[in-house]
């Protein structure tokens, strides 16, 4: 997901800088400013309310708030005298890839899948089942999944977790100890 979130970034810098130059040479220099710094402070005073837990994340929102509005109104600004009504499409385009919208609905859909049938465990590898344990986890908490799925979802982890255990006893052990379901038998 890094590196989708990563070339979105760039698509949507690379986007805001033409429109910028296209915003300069149909509205000049002030305008454009005036419009890219007036939403980015609106976006930043939005984030600032919205979010009043801990700081750091606070600031964290605050300044997305601020990019994102700053870059909307910006592409707003200076692609509708160029490519008109379709700035629109645009816009709807870049906030529905979004990856953190990506992510959440990526989310959504494994965890509204219907389980797998687990292969052969013997054809896992070690790591495989691990995998297999997390994607489990976000299904067995979906509440949409059917009760029955849900009985197959926990037999399975069942069935992971022996194997797990059997594979490698002493990384299984370091495995709960680190998700606190255990105890560490060092004194």
């Amino acid at each position: 997901m890094r590196g989708y979130r990563n070339g979105w970034t760039v698509v949507v810098t690379v986007l805001s800088a033409i429109a910028f130059d296209a915003a300069v040479g149909t509205t000049g220099w002030v305008p454009a400013v005036v419009v890219l710094v007036g939403m980015a402070s609106v976006g930043g005073l939005f984030g600032l309310v919205w979010y009043d837990e801990e700081p750091e994340a606070r600031r964290r929102i605050t300044v997305r708030f601020a990019l994102w509005f700053g870059a909307g109104s910006i592409l707003l600004v200076g692609f509708t005298p160029v490519i008109y009504q379709w700035v629109v499409l645009l816009l709807l385009a870049l906030g529905g890839s979004a990856p953190d919208l990506v992510e959440r609905g990526l989310g959504w859909r494994a965890a509204h899948r219907p389980p797998a049938p687990l292969l052969a465990l013997d054809d896992l590898s070690y790591r495989e089942l691990e995998r297999r344990w997390r994607t489990t986890t976000s299904q067995v908490r979906s509440k949409s999944i059917p009760a029955q799925e849900v009985a197959a979802l926990v037999a399975q982890r069942g069935r992971l977790l022996d194997e797990l255990e059997r594979r490698d006893p002493a990384r299984f052990e370091v495995s709960l100890v680190r998700a606190g379901w255990r105890e560490s038998q060092r004194s």
